[in-house]
């Protein structure tokens, strides 16, 4: 894992259109950091409700295609609902096949045992004890 430098570049576009948003989203950012890497995306499903209860599936498939023509190398979806099941959460947002018909990799972080894990304790943290990392996050080349 490699630390940012600079400040955090943020965009914001209104818009109807989730595919034409998350397209102008990106191109304002005049940035591509997946270019030759692999991406492990990470959505945001708390529930199968519409969004904004979750990511809506028109803008993680927008998204995923973005990255695809940008050059990721590779695209994994890696989530934890909580406290819904997962795996229910993403079969009822029909997430299994719409990761299928995009070519990219399903991680279902609730089903890791402790290899899927380590142990944080960052200095100055508010979590006394640490914390568990997902691993799928701390060694994506680019998240």
């Amino acid at each position: 894992m490699t630390d940012q430098t600079g400040p955090a570049k943020i965009s914001l576009v209104r818009t109807e259109d989730r595919a034409e948003g998350v397209r102008r989203a990106i191109t304002l950012l005049r940035s591509n950091p997946v270019a030759g890497k692999a991406v492990t995306l990470k959505p945001n499903f708390n529930t199968a409700d519409p969004a904004p209860g979750s990511t809506h599936n028109d803008t993680l498939r927008a998204l995923v295609l973005m990255l695809q023509e940008m050059g990721a190398t590779g695209i994994t979806l890696a989530e934890r609902s909580g406290p819904p099941d997962t795996g229910d959460v993403m079969e009822k947002k029909g997430i299994f096949p719409l990761a299928k018909a995009l070519g990219i990799d399903i991680i279902n972080l609730q089903e890791l045992g402790p290899e899927g894990w380590v142990h944080l304790k960052p200095p100055d943290s508010h979590w006394t004890n640490g914390f568990h990392f997902a691993r799928a996050y701390l060694e994506a080349e680019s998240i």
